[in-house]
């Protein structure tokens, strides 16, 4: 059996049905529906004056502006903005106060209407979303994936300000780098992966966040750091290729990566 449901003006009109009926006290019928006295004599009122059209819902916007803004006022912010037609709604309420102090002045959204009135303002453009990348790939061994990261800074003891750049091993979670950075471009960042691919070798792959400078909205989202990592993975497939090579001639050389 299907739930029975009810409109609001429905339940509204059986309300006073019941008290013009006498069928019981305004009270008792308040108890039954759940409901106020002076709520159900509101809408008893309401049907007397305007019928089944008083039990619907009213407008609960103000019936007049609480605020009316003259002719020279609505000119002056319009004047400004042609004048400054960079200039966000916020700005010009800013330069409007400061101009005439002694005026109330619309909000930012009453201005940004009247602007969007005189075609003075346009939509904001989306951002385009960042392209979902591939799935990050299952870890089997050592020295198969580094993570990157700068920790955000923090203040030390003596008030000075650290922020640390970690390179950690995905499998064994090995701390191989954690160092403090005084600045984030590549110039600064490219030396402690060199050092550490030095000492303990290429990873297969690197994970980091779409932060600078590890990743960015660019074209291929590449930044100078990427474009070095993949330098650097082209040498060591050349340096594996040439090893094959000279291993085919019955010649072994060893290349360190």
């Amino acid at each position: 059996m299907a739930w029975e449901t009810f409109k609001v003006e429905e339940q509204r009109l059986q309300v006073i049905e019941a008290y013009i009926n006498g069928d019981a006290s305004m009270t008792a019928i308040c108890e039954r529906y759940g409901i106020s006295p002076k709520t159900a004599y509101k809408w008893y009122n309401r049907y007397l004056d305007l019928g089944l059209e008083g039990l619907n819902d009213l407008s609960k916007a103000p019936h007049k502006p609480h605020c009316l803004f003259t002719e020279e006022q609505i000119q002056r912010a319009l004047d400004l903005k042609r004048r400054r037609l960079n200039w966000g709604p916020k700005k010009i309420l800013a330069k409007l106060l400061e101009l005439y102090p002694n005026e109330i002045w619309p909000s930012p959204t009453r201005l940004y209407e009247i602007f969007k009135e005189y075609h003075l303002v346009t939509k904001r453009r989306i951002k385009s979303k960042v392209p979902a990348t591939a799935p990050l790939g299952h870890i089997t061994k050592c020295n198969d994936t580094w993570a990157i990261d700068l920790k955000g800074w923090f203040l030390t003891g003596d008030g000075s300000r650290c922020e640390p750049l970690t390179i950690t091993d995905c499998d064994s979670r090995f701390l191989i780098c954690c160092t403090h950075l005084d600045k984030h471009p590549v110039e600064y960042v490219w030396p402690v992966l060199d050092q550490a691919f030095r000492e303990y070798g290429l990873p297969n792959r690197m994970r980091s966040d779409n932060g600078p400078p590890f990743g960015s909205l660019g074209i291929g989202r590449l930044t100078s750091l990427s474009v070095y990592l993949i330098k650097k993975e082209e040498d060591r497939f050349l340096m594996r290729l040439m090893d094959e090579q000279y291993t085919n001639n019955g010649i072994t050389v060893l290349f360190n990566t």
